[in-house]
């Protein structure tokens, strides 16, 4: 059995991968205390919080096989899932259909869980949405 003899070497260099983490990621240590109010850990999947790290990082856009975090870091998404790994995130086929039949909808102080993160404003948002027909 291969095994990594020095765990002290091996602790001071993970402690100083999570300084490092903390450093880049601000944006998404403010997202992740706004969110643990609302979900466990602060995400909606429990395998989410199983990830190396003191917390999650938070989404702000995506595109294809990358994704940028609210901190403005570009990262190539290797947990894509079954459906963004067939076609990546936001394909512009399906993006210009689904955009040219419907409307952006920006609730304040919401991030991807926004029906849990601000309930009223987005039942509004799908009532409109199913009205409009």
């Amino acid at each position: 059995m291969n095994r990594y003899v020095d765990r002290e070497k091996l602790a001071a260099l993970f402690a100083s991968e999570m300084d490092t983490f903390r450093a880049a990621r601000p944006r998404s240590a403010e997202e992740f205390a706004r969110a643990t109010k609302h979900m466990p850990d602060g995400v909606p999947m429990l395998w989410m919080a199983k990830w190396p790290g003191p917390w999650p990082v938070y989404v702000r856009e995506a595109s294809g096989a990358h994704f940028t975090c609210v901190d403005g870091i570009d990262h190539v998404d290797l947990c894509l899932g079954d459906t963004g790994a067939m076609c990546g995130h936001a394909p512009a086929a399906c993006s210009e259909i689904w955009m040219s039949n419907g409307r952006l909808v920006e609730i304040p102080g919401a991030g991807h869980m926004s029906n849990l993160e601000a309930p009223t404003a987005f039942n509004s948002a799908m009532r409109t949405f199913v009205e409009r027909g």
